[in-house]
């Protein structure tokens, strides 16, 4: 029986993480200082992290020399790879280097944790619909940490923006997402905490929202909850997500009936 998608954001929406970026800046410091202290003590490759990550930001730079920072996002893996390769020259295999880089990733994350709810509804929701994740993020990062709370097993695909190039604030991320799963954009739903890259960018191609409202990540000029033009759940009544994606899809599905007359 042919199934409607969900597509979902991951951090902020299913994951909680730590978002002051003060205390990011110092964690990804401590991140690097272990990655580097890593490459030493497992490979022998002896550098400082204040060069590591002088060099780093080089290849970043070329990255967006010649792609928009507003539209593209980079692959930290391969910008990582070409440091160990080119520059240190270092061979390191593929598998080594996202060792590495997720020991790092412990360290400069903070904290993770899931979200109350996140896994029943998931499991509610996978009974009827085809879901996916489709996150701003680096895929070397997310998927370990979607697998390490076994929440995994409810997605089709992962969508990430390293991997395929495109920011979520860039229509081309959407496109993209539609083309993976094989579907159309009336079929899909996309479901995040971001009113404007979750919300507004997809409805341009069609794609129905429900604004996750998280009170951490709610901005000044997101709409009022009287104001809103799209279903909202509240953070802390996840578990109420089911019902509002059944009534969002049959609303559509009535319109679009309608609309065939």
């Amino acid at each position: 029986m042919y199934r409607k998608h969900i597509f979902f954001d991951c951090y902020q929406t299913l994951l909680d993480t730590d978002i002051d970026r003060e205390r990011q800046k110092v964690d990804q410091l401590n991140g690097w200082e272990i990655f580097v202290g890593l490459l030493n003590e497992r490979h022998d490759i002896r550098i400082s992290p204040e060069l590591f990550i002088e060099l780093l930001e080089r290849r970043k730079a070329e990255y967006y020399q010649y792609n928009d920072k507003r539209v593209h996002h980079h692959d930290l893996l391969k910008l990582v790879t070409d440091v160990l390769r080119k520059d240190l020259q270092s061979d390191l295999a593929n598998d080594a280097v996202s060792e590495l880089l997720y020991e790092y990733r412990k360290v400069s994350r903070g904290f993770v944790t899931p979200y109350p709810k996140v896994r029943e509804v998931l499991s509610k929701l996978s009974e009827k619909y085809t879901l996916s994740v489709a996150s701003y993020t680096q895929a070397i990062f997310t998927l370990s940490e979607l697998k390490k709370f076994g929440i995994d097993e409810f997605f089709s695909h992962f969508i990430f923006t390293s991997d395929i190039g495109f920011r979520k604030s860039s229509l081309d991320f959407y496109r993209e997402c539609v083309h993976i799963v094989g579907t159309e954009p009336k079929d899909c739903m996309m479901v995040g905490d971001n009113y404007h890259e979750d919300i507004l960018v997809p409805a341009e191609l069609g794609i129905e929202g429900i604004w996750i409202r998280n009170p951490k990540t709610c901005r000044d000029d997101s709409p009022s909850l009287g104001d809103c033009p799209v279903p909202i759940v509240e953070l802390e009544s996840f578990e109420a997500l089911p019902k509002t994606v059944d009534d969002l899809f049959s609303r559509s599905d009535k319109q679009s009936d309608s609309f065939a007359r």
